[in-house]
């Protein structure tokens, strides 16, 4: 009796309250896992980021040498046009095939896909859209400029004060040579418009991608001197006329 008992109690399988058990387990260990995993992951999708930037402030650097000025757009102009970088008309080309990319002259930053930030989702590099906002606080209205969608760093998704991309979702410019429109004794220094804008205050170019896609709390900011430093989104963030954040008053 006690050898069959022996045997059948070996064959018993998991109780309904066992399985909860485990079930209760697995559910605790994928809820502290799975956040490690994602906050992970975007590291490395922010540390790629910082390096293009890094990349990206070489080549602006290398520019300005050559051609005594900063270039008027990163990337490139999505038609061809040879009056003004500006405006264009027509079915574009794809970003990595169009000749008028100013930093795109072999040695300056030749490979498309360096201005593709890993947290944008806009991964086709035909898409084109115009209509980009200024930053509050800067020049008003809307830029004239055509820009690809794949194209992180000359715009990026326009944040509200509470990191969330405004809604609708608005593309706001990024790099630009001139962020107020005047020239004069009270005008903000650093500007690439100047000769010698101070290159520790002033802003080449940000990323809201980690922020609005990601949703971290810090944003990859490129400066003129070639760092890139995280700083938070609140610095990129306009709150109002006695507090001015953006590229003007964030260094």
């Amino acid at each position: 009796m006690r050898i069959g008992a022996s045997r059948s109690m070996g064959r018993r399988g998991f109780s309904l309250i066992e399985l909860l058990v485990v079930i209760a387990i697995i559910a605790i260990l994928a809820a502290i896992l799975f956040p490690v995993f994602g906050r992970a992951r975007e590291a490395t999708q922010k540390t790629a980021c910082m390096s293009q930037l890094h990349s990206i402030g070489e080549a602006v650097k290398l520019y300005h040498e050559d051609m005594q000025k900063y270039p008027p757009i990163l990337l490139c102009n999505p038609y061809i046009n040879t009056t003004t970088l500006y405006t264009g008309s027509g079915t574009p080309l794809p970003a990595g095939k169009v000749r008028n990319r100013p930093l795109a002259l072999g040695k300056y930053a030749n490979d498309t896909s360096l201005f593709h930030c890993p947290d944008n989702p806009n991964n086709d590099p035909s898409k084109v859209f115009t209509g980009a906002v200024y930053p509050p606080g800067t020049l008003s209205g809307t830029s004239n400029a055509y820009f690809y969608s794949y194209d992180s760093y000359d715009t990026g998704l326009q944040l509200n004060a509470s990191g969330l991309p405004v809604s609708p979702a608005v593309q706001e410019v990024h790099y630009a040579l001139d962020w107020t429109g005047t020239i004069g004794a009270n005008d903000p220094p650093n500007q690439l418009k100047y000769p010698t804008p101070p290159d520790d205050k002033t802003v080449i170019t940000w990323c809201t991608y980690h922020v609005a896609i990601a949703r971290g709390d810090q944003i990859p900011v490129l400066l003129l001197n070639g760092t890139a430093k995280s700083v938070p989104y609140s610095q990129f963030v306009y709150k109002s006329a006695s507090v001015p954040n953006g590229p003007l008053h964030s260094f």
